[in-house]
């Protein structure tokens, strides 16, 4: 049904008669077991990330729900479209203390678009509808059904769909009204500085071909979120790169404090991006085109507020420049501009981008990365250090969700799984993670997975033995007084040998190289443990810490 291929879960008491009709069904859906619920969910994120499919992931009653739950938040807030089956005690067991008694309905409320309990075998066909149409229409997010098992397991005749279709997000392009794209198209002509903002909601709506062709025709800048990177080629000549506080290059945030008109295109106008509602300032005029109504508008007072799918609202914009011949004066000043800071911003980081300190920088890291992985490389990326290098230093030359980030809640253990869930939906293109050591310390269980499932994906660990992300904070506030936030030292690449992967721990950046290259040639699962420096020696691409180092000295 829905053309679903892979369901990504853990098996409960609860789930048996599910479990049972899958493997009766002998292989028309692929369950891929994984080793904890919320590694399930992340994985069914980033297949549904990279597809425009809504990834599907099921848990048992009790602690499998509450489990899963982080997952299902980290898909919802960025409109990722997720189904989530969770299965429950018979309906004539509740209230009475029967173990794992739960709330389910109540639980995921806050975290889904929509959820329901299906009570009666005859609402299971049309309540799976229902939560694939509410998964992929409008903003796109996560659902969950809850099937007590007594409907799992009751007989009942049901209409299936004739010819079930693959459905994919969006489902529909609501498109925008014709006035105010020409409203729009105004502003974008009468603008001396313009700039666009481009969010997920460019990828979601994989409208990049159309950003690309607007900012082209039209002569305007395009900077991006962590989310909506990839949304124009970073070495396109009118790209700025990533803006914000965490990832944030520098030339493109003074760039958006100096814009006059600011087109936010699929952004939530969040508090990294905008810097706290800074970046652009309150004189900034401002376009906001977003498929949700609630988001156009919120954070800023808006000109030209239009809600439409991205692609749709793109594909107009440049139908007008281009019917009514409306193509802006060449913007030959700003194109220099951007160019000279773009290559003053690079060379000023080749020192960190070819320390050949260990441990070794991060910095150093991601340039090793760019020179070796492939064009169709893909990464899954885990909060902290790794989120804002990869955000500012890695060029991604190819338009297209090449990178996947976790920025709704900051949760870590995400990079390892997603990795997972990438790896099942496209096995020809190889697949890299980056994980943080305190990472490995939620989601390590799914190198078995890996390993079990032969799954060639590269995982490298920045090992640095401390919840590092706090640990700098504590030393921006509080000096040289840490708490809480260190580890045993660890070697992951022996780990990763006891779960069955291949492994290896780096000792300079050469060893790194020469790592790299072995492990993206493999047929197996590697894990290369990478001692780096702590993130309070040399700090990352994050504007507000810099400004706090800078208050100090």
């Amino acid at each position: 049904m829905c053309g679903v291929k892979y369901i990504f879960g853990v098996p409960g008491d609860t789930s048996i008669p599910f479990y049972t009709a899958l493997w009766e069904e002998k292989g028309a859906i692929t369950h891929i077991m994984a080793r904890q619920e919320r590694s399930a969910a992340y994985m069914a994120d980033a297949y549904a990330r990279l597809t425009n499919q809504p990834g599907v992931c099921e848990a048992p009653s009790g602690a499998g729900a509450t489990y899963i739950l982080p997952g299902v938040a980290e898909a919802n807030d960025p409109s990722v479209p997720l189904i989530v089956l969770t299965s429950d005690i018979p309906q004539a067991f509740r209230h009475r203390g029967t173990i794992p008694e739960l709330d389910q309905t109540g639980l995921f409320r806050p975290v889904t678009k929509w959820n329901c309990l299906v009570s009666s075998a005859r609402d299971i066909v049309p309540m799976l509808s229902r939560a694939f149409k509410e998964a992929t229409t409008g903003r796109a997010g996560a659902v969950q059904l809850t099937f007590p098992k007594d409907v799992l397991e009751e007989e009942a005749e049901v209409e299936l769909p004739l010819s079930p279709r693959k459905v994919v997000y969006p489902s529909s392009s609501p498109r925008p009204e014709l006035a105010l794209i020409e409203k729009a198209a105004g502003a974008i002509l009468a603008a001396r500085r313009p700039v666009i903002i481009a969010g997920g909601g460019v990828l979601l709506s994989r409208a990049h071909p159309e950003l690309e062709e607007l900012a082209q025709t039209a002569g305007i800048p395009v900077a991006t979120t962590i989310t909506g990177k990839g949304s124009i080629p970073e070495s396109h000549p009118w790209s700025l790169g990533v803006i914000g506080d965490n990832g944030g290059r520098d030339y493109a945030n003074r760039y958006l404090q100096t814009a006059d008109l600011a087109v936010f295109i699929g952004c939530k106008t969040g508090s990294v991006a905008t810097r706290n509602w800074t970046l652009p300032p309150p004189t900034t005029r401002i376009i906001h085109i977003d498929i949700d109504p609630s988001e156009v508008g919120k954070n800023y007072p808006t000109e030209v507020g239009i809600v439409a799918d991205a692609k749709a609202a793109l594909q107009d914009l440049f139908s007008f420049f281009i019917s009514e011949k409306k193509v802006t004066q060449p913007r030959t000043e700003l194109l220099n501009e951007i160019r000279r800071s773009s290559t003053c911003w690079w060379q000023s980081l080749q020192p960190r981008l070819n320390s050949a300190d260990f441990p070794l920088s991060a910095y150093r890291v991601i340039n090793e990365l760019q020179h070796i992985l492939p064009e169709d490389c893909i990464l899954a990326v885990d909060s902290g250090v790794a989120i804002p290098m990869m955000a500012a230093c890695y060029q991604q030359r190819e338009a297209g969700r090449k990178i996947l980030f976790p920025r709704a809640h900051g949760g870590l253990g995400y990079a390892i799984p997603a990795a997972i869930g990438v790896k099942t939906a496209f096995p020809d293109k190889p697949v890299v993670a980056l994980v943080g050591d305190g990472s490995m310390g939620f989601s390590a269980g799914e190198l078995e997975t890996a390993r079990r499932l032969n799954l060639p994906i590269v995982f490298l660990v920045f090992n640095n033995s401390a919840f590092d992300w706090i640990k700098t904070l504590q030393w921006l506030h509080r000096q040289r007084e840490f708490f809480g936030v260190d580890f045993t030292p660890v070697d992951y690449s022996r780990v990763g040998e006891a779960f069955g992967c291949r492994g290896v721990r780096v000792n300079s950046p050469d060893q790194l190289t020469e790592a790299l290259k072995k492990a993206l040639r493999s047929e197996e699962p590697w894990v290369i443990d990478i001692p780096t420096k702590p993130m309070h020696q040399e700090l990352p691409p994050v504007a507000s810490w810099e400004e706090m180092k800078g208050e100090r000295e």
